[in-house]
């Protein structure tokens, strides 16, 4: 895959880590309430969304992927 320039990494690496963070911020603290009323399914579809962001946060920062 082509690598892309690190300015757009950079910005694109911001913008995933936000949404990361505002994911994960349901997931514990005063969020997690919300989160445990949660099925089991869509508790576990969360968490994949979140490894998933993750996972393109660091291909991003490999520079090896677009967002």
């Amino acid at each position: 895959m082509d690598k892309f320039a690190l300015t757009d990494r950079l910005s694109t690496i911001g913008a995933k880590a936000q949404q990361l963070e505002a994911l994960l911020n349901m997931c514990y603290g005063a969020g997690f309430e919300q989160f445990s009323g949660l099925t089991e399914v869509l508790q576990d579809s969360v968490l994949e969304l979140a490894a998933d962001l993750a996972g393109q946060i660091n291909r991003i920062a490999d520079g090896v992927a677009h967002a």
